[in-house]
């Protein structure tokens, strides 16, 4: 099955960036190219983790651990969708219908970069509602199948 990697930028306009056979691939270059939108410019890092224009929305269950088979989707018209793929299958589904928590992932520190920097307000707390008002006027990148089948 392909996967394509879109971003829908702040003026709501859709973009496919990539396509692949495996979607982690794709989950992977987004963040990079999240990364590369929030960190690396000749901002201070207090800037940075204030001035934010990207995200990539990552899952999370009750323990808090990421979700590896599930990822958003990005928007239809009418509401926020998740992918959740199984042995046998890919279903896409409404997010509320999902149980998982959510956090919007901003880029790497630079000085350690396995550690993940997260969105936060500007009172310094987790943004973890996919409406929060500190995301509208942001970038969202997102993995969907590919519904056309076959994208190069």
């Amino acid at each position: 099955m392909k996967f394509v990697l879109c971003k829908k930028n702040e003026y709501g306009d859709n973009a496919i960036l990539d396509a692949s056979d495996n979607f982690e691939d794709l989950i992977k270059l987004a963040k990079k190219l999240v990364h590369d939108d929030n960190m690396e410019n000749a901002l201070t890092m207090d800037d940075k983790l204030r001035e934010w224009e990207s995200v990539y929305v990552q899952l999370f269950n009750d323990a808090g651990d990421p979700v590896d088979n599930s990822f958003y989707s990005g928007k239809t018209s009418i509401f926020h969708t998740v992918t959740i793929s199984g042995e046998d299958n890919v279903d896409e589904y409404r997010m509320e219908e999902v149980s998982a928590s959510y956090k919007f992932f901003i880029g790497y520190n630079v000085r350690k970069s396995d550690e993940e920097i997260w969105a936060c307000n500007p009172k310094g707390q987790l943004i973890e509602n996919i409406n929060d008002q500190n995301l509208q006027g942001k970038s969202f990148y997102y993995v969907k199948k590919n519904r056309q089948g076959k994208v190069d």
